[in-house]
């Protein structure tokens, strides 16, 4: 049989292997370890430990529970060896940082790899202090509003005399930032120099003497520290630092209660790149009071000409969300001074997600405006049905494999299919066993693309074999990650279903083959290449490619004339 032949054949082996691994792994085996809930935006080795990843090992030793892990990384100035979903991190954490990090056992929190559903969390909410029952349901209401700005995937949230809000582990980081105050400021920065400990500070036209005696700042008779502030024609002047010569001032610029609006537009036409860096983008439209105390604090303020020789205020604008600081940005010489009714508010990050999660953080919170202070008075873990999906998923599985073998034995190929189903047996058994499985897989899948391209056959079938092959290396990892029943899931089931139709209504059609050609093939094979650029190019995709991928597979195993087609080369 030339090779052509054995495509059809090639492809049920994939979709069998893919099967057992399926049915066999949450069966069969259990993983030790914890799984990362949340990592803070302060902690050391963010890079190498992510949500959802699994730490096995710290340093040589096994981690058995949460309490054990946290034993191992309670040391600062420490380097760490993880072994993190299998492979080895390093991670050396700095004197002045920490490993800050939520993790929750396995036995809590099961990976089941394959079509599963991850648990929930559930938190009561209570705010601080004596809140009339309208005023929780505000308070709900603007939760649920920062949850979708922000881009949670699955909540619920109820409100009475308390709120409840229940979620998934994965969104656990994000629920902890949206049900924060979010009192968001904007101040300027102004750096003042001493002259024999006197000095003035600079407002509008205006200009006010203070001195600085004894490390403290002394302004109309009155004595402020580090931390401090002071009311200068009714605006806040934070005492930042204090030093022999210069004293730096936080001037607060605006309050969210300045801002109507942000305005983001639509898509990702706020996102973009510049030189090595992501950038957001964004406007944020303000009240005439804000207009006003825009113009009031910035005007004759201290100027730089930048390298593109265009002004702008020496000393950035510090916006800040509950104290902290969230966002450090120059402000342009042309709006100093000025009652902008808009004012653009941007910011640089490594990477794309970085730069989307800041933005719609800080969007979420100028929208909403501050709430209340709320506690934490309750958790409880949630626990879902999954009795109908799991059967669900065997089903689908199991229609597969048997489907399989029916093909098998009609086309009178048992002995193939016997010999097929040992050896794959014998690699599921690998796969689950052994990490020199990777290796393996790496020398196959070089040896298997050098040898297709090296046949002597038309770019036409080469390119028919790659795909094929690739289609299953990008649903291969549907084995080596969790994959979660969510909308990404069931978009990745309805391009596969789609897809998949369009192959058999080309089957189907009474249509004279001739004027058709292979039109279904060229369709199938565009769309199984565009899936698979979307998986690599496109983060976001990575769930709807691997389950469209997997479909994909299905239907070229069952497509007769694809079969046909290859068979006769």
């Amino acid at each position: 049989m030339k090779i052509q032949g054995k495509v059809h054949v090639s492809v049920f082996l994939l979709m069998i292997f893919l099967s057992v691994i399926f049915v066999i792994y949450p069966v069969f085996f259990s993983k030790s370890g914890v799984l990362v809930v949340s990592v803070s935006e302060d902690s050391a080795c963010q890079e190498s430990l992510t949500e959802g990843s699994v730490i096995t090992s710290v340093n040589g030793r096994k981690v058995a529970s949460v309490e054990g892990f946290y034993q191992e990384i309670e040391k600062r100035g420490e380097s760490y060896n993880f072994i993190v979903d299998g492979n080895p991190r390093m991670c050396a954490v700095p004197a002045d940082k920490e490993l800050i990090l939520e993790v929750a056992s396995l036995k809590e929190n099961p990976i089941i790899f394959g079509l599963s559903l991850n648990g929930g969390k559930k938190i009561i909410l209570k705010p601080i202090g004596a809140t009339p029952m309208g005023d929780v349901q505000i308070i709900s209401d603007k939760i649920s509003e920062r949850a979708k700005i922000i881009g949670v995937s699955e909540f619920k949230i109820e409100a009475g005399d308390k709120i409840e809000l229940s979620f998934t582990p994965s969104d656990e980081s994000k629920i902890k930032k949206i049900i924060e105050p979010g009192i968001v400021n904007f101040g300027l920065i102004q750096k003042v120099k001493l002259k024999n400990g006197v000095s003035t500070i600079q407002l509008s036209e205006s200009k006010y003497e203070f001195q600085v005696d004894n490390g403290t700042v002394v302004f109309q008779g009155s004595s402020f520290g580090e931390g401090d502030s002071l009311t200068v024609d009714g605006v806040d002047f934070k005492i930042d630092k204090i030093e022999a010569n210069e004293t730096d001032f936080l001037m607060n610029v605006l309050e969210d209660g300045d801002i109507i609006t942000a305005l983001t537009g639509s898509g990702n036409s706020n996102i973009f790149r510049q030189g090595g860096l992501y950038g957001f983008m964004f406007q944020v439209e303000l009240t005439a009071e804000g207009s006003e105390k825009f113009e009031k604090v910035t005007k004759n303020q201290e100027s730089t000409i930048n390298s593109l020789g265009e002004p702008y205020l020496k000393e950035p604008m510090i916006v800040s969300i509950d104290g902290k600081e969230f966002l450090r940005m120059p402000v342009s010489g042309s709006d100093a001074g000025q009652k902008v009714s808009r004012l653009i508010v941007f910011g640089f990050e490594k990477d794309r997600k970085m730069a989307e999660d800041k933005m719609a953080t800080l969007v979420a919170f100028l929208n909403t405006k501050r709430i209340g202070e709320l506690q934490i008075i309750g958790e409880e873990q949630l626990t879902r049905d999954k009795s109908f999906l799991n059967m669900s998923s065997l089903g689908i599985f199991s229609f597969i494999v048997i489907a399989s073998v029916v093909t098998f034995l009609r086309n009178k190929q048992p002995l193939n299919f016997v010999v097929s189903l040992g050896v794959l047996t014998l690699v599921t058994l690998v796969v689950v066993a052994a990490s020199i499985f990777k290796v393996v897989l790496f020398v196959a899948v070089s040896s298997s693309v050098v040898f297709i391209i090296l046949q002597k056959d038309s770019f036409k079938n080469k390119l028919g074999y790659l795909t094929v092959f690739t289609l299953f290396l990008v649903s291969f990892n549907l084995f080596i990650i969790k994959v979660i029943v969510d909308n990404k899931f069931l978009v990745g089931v309805l391009l596969a279903t789609g897809i998949n139709s369009i192959l058999f209504l080309f089957n189907n059609i009474n249509i004279k083959k001739d004027r058709l050609g292979n039109l279904d093939l060229y369709i199938v094979l565009g769309l199984g290449i565009l899936l698979i650029v979307s998986f690599f190019a496109i983060d976001s995709f990575k769930t709807i490619s691997m389950i469209g991928a997997f479909g994909i597979l299905v239907g070229l195993g069952f497509s007769e004339q694809l079969y046909e087609y290859f068979k006769k080369g």
